[in-house]
């Protein structure tokens, strides 16, 4: 900021320019006295300079000091009264919003667009739906807000067909929807649309790298990485964050190396991919190593001690910080329970100076985590009561403590409330939940009829999920199915294998000891037609005589 200061007073004379872009430095340097030294001592203001000063106090949450200015200016235009909305709606302020929305004397274009952006991220889906619909004309970029609504509420063939609706496509609305299908957990479909993409940029290829390793395909990812035909700071840092991600720490640290520079946002992800996997000193060294920090550098430093057990380092440095927001609470109340500190989670929680949608969905999914569901059910209604949204984090953190406690018909009815009582389409990891908790209480048939049913292609772990539950409840038959299922989606998991030879080794068993004259009620008289199913998968010959080499049970589970 000294070297800008230094250079503007060098200037032989100032333009309207000038004054304006020292303006903005001052603000993007958070320095509000600066900003109004500036002001009072330009002597031409144009609307650029209003609006500028007005976004300047209100992102430092000074609402009413920029509402004082908005109304001391001699005069008013759209872009001045937009950016009057956009304040509020950064604030959370949306009736303030829609009171500055219908005060003005016009909409335009850019004007809806924000409205319709403050009801995205500050309400209901259906009130977001509502001014969509109210819209005079719809346009690629009123489109993709609207897109991302939906998808961001798990109703991601709704979003579909708005993408499909759009007839001037470009490359923010296709990224948005490959961005869309990649947190649906959907590569596939991600892939589909950017194939058909006429123009694509650097966050295109990115996000669909992202898509690729978020659903632990990295081959994939690395192929387009190294077919991109320009790579930025996004780039790089998707593929730091998928290998971390994929417990491939040194593909990491050599992908970091071979970046052409080193800017904040690339130590800030090499940083967290030792935090993900749980080298606290290599992150220290990294966050010590760091030419400058910013907050997100601090906040996987918080994380990285917390979920170490260092909870005083982690404390102390939330507040040695420069600045503190929700985000950096949030993630230090997170690592806490992470660790089992749920009383000093809580406590975090509760010693807040502000709290948002984000900090009661973390308090919520601290307790569904840890086991206690009852305590995370509460914690649910009383976010719903202080009028917080619930999203698709927030109620799979409520789902999940329903399964905590057990209770079948209030789990299915807090699953049906999502979208009837909150808008909230649920996802594939909403579904794997419900089919959990079906299949522990022997709702087999339930759990299969879910699966079978869901919107989304089911993932290795839904399968897994009723698989576990086939064993658990001696059901061979529909076990086999489960079974065929889940390697047709992923035959690299060890774990998987061992659960179907479990499986197998159960009903061997069975059989061995009906043959001693043993009496067996555990499995139905239909199990030994179905059982060679399960043999086939494991390569095994289903004939009697295949029986008598496998081994027993002791031989593979021993001490069981």
């Amino acid at each position: 900021m000294e070297e800008a200061k230094n250079l503007f007073n060098r200037m032989p004379h100032w333009t309207l320019i000038s004054w304006n872009i020292m303006l903005v430095a001052y603000a993007t340097d958070h320095d509000l006295k600066g900003v109004l030294d500036v002001l009072d001592s330009m002597q031409e203001r144009n609307v650029f300079t209003w609006n500028t000063v007005i976004t300047a106090f209100a992102q430092e949450g000074q609402l009413e000091a920029a509402k004082s200015i908005f109304q001391s200016m001699p005069d008013w235009n759209l872009a001045t009264w937009t950016t009057m909305l956009q304040a509020y709606a950064q604030m959370g302020h949306l009736s303030d919003a829609w009171v500055v929305f219908r005060s003005m004397p016009e909409h335009d274009v850019i004007s809806w667009i924000a409205i319709l952006l403050a009801n995205y991220q500050n309400s209901d889906l259906a009130s977001t739906i509502a001014v969509f619909d109210s819209m005079p004309d719809w346009s690629a970029a009123s489109c993709t807000v609207m897109l991302q609504a939906l998808s961001d509420r798990g109703h991601i063939t709704a979003a579909r067909d708005v993408y499909d609706s759009i007839t001037d496509k470009n490359v923010v609305a296709g990224t948005a929807m490959i961005t869309a299908y990649s947190q649906a957990g959907m590569p596939t479909h991600a892939q589909e649309v950017f194939d058909f993409m006429e123009e694509k940029n650097v966050l295109t290829w990115s996000s669909l790298m992202s898509a690729y390793a978020q659903a632990r395909q990295m081959p994939q990812a690395e192929n387009l990485f190294e077919h991109m035909p320009e790579r930025n700071l996004v780039s790089w840092s998707t593929m730091i964050s998928g290998f971390a991600e994929n417990g491939n720490l040194e593909n990491a640290r050599c992908c970091f190396d071979s970046m052409p520079e080193h800017t904040q946002a690339a130590w800030n992800a090499m940083a967290a991919a030792y935090t993900i996997c749980g080298h606290l000193e290599d992150a220290r060294e990294a966050f010590d190593d760091m030419p400058d920090r910013d907050q997100i550098s601090y906040t996987a430093m918080v994380q990285s001690y917390a979920q170490n057990g260092n909870i005083g380092e982690g404390i102390s440095l939330v507040y040695a910080m420069p600045h503190r927001d929700a985000k950096t609470w949030n993630a230090l109340m997170a690592a806490l329970a992470q660790k089992g500190y749920l009383n000093r989670a809580r406590r975090v929680f509760d010693a807040m100076p502000e709290s948002n949608g984000v900090s009661w969905s973390a308090i919520v999914s601290c307790y569904a985590q840890t086991g206690r569901g009852e305590s995370g059910v509460r914690m649910f209604a009383a976010m719903a009561a202080e009028g917080f949204p619930a999203d698709q984090v927030a109620c799979l953190s409520g789902l999940v403590a329903q399964t905590h406690i057990g209770r079948v018909p209030q789990c299915c009815a807090f699953f049906r409330s999502m979208q009837q009582d909150f808008g909230v389409a649920p996802l594939a990891e909403h579904f794997l939940c419900v089919v959990d908790l079906l299949g522990k209480a022997g709702h087999l048939e339930r759990a299969e009829e879910l699966v079978e049913t869901m919107p989304y292609e089911p993932h290795a772990k839904t399968w897994g999920a009723l698989l576990g539950a086939c064993r658990l409840h001696a059901d061979v038959g529909r076990a086999s199915g489960a079974a065929r299922n889940l390697f047709a989606v992923d035959t690299r998991d060890s774990g998987s294998h061992v659960l179907v030879s479990n499986i197998a080794l159960q009903e061997a068993e069975r059989r061995r000891n009906c043959k001693a004259g043993v009496t067996c009620c555990s499995f139905s008289s239909y199990a030994c037609s179905v059982t060679a199913d399960l043999y086939a998968l494991l390569g095994v010959s289903s004939g009697a005589d295949a029986l008598e080499h496998l081994p027993h049970r002791t031989d593979v589970l021993p001490g069981r």
